[in-house]
């Protein structure tokens, strides 16, 4: 396997982290928003 693709791949997984810990973040307030106006 190439040092190229893996690094690559290496960036693309680090980027799905910190979406997904984002999305997380987001969803966490919005669940809060909702919880607190309910």
């Amino acid at each position: 396997m190439p040092k190229e693709h893996l690094s690559q791949r290496h960036k693309m997984l680090l980027m799905g982290a910190e979406l997904t810990a984002n999305l997380r973040e987001i969803i966490h307030s919005h669940s809060n928003r909702i919880v607190n106006t309910v």
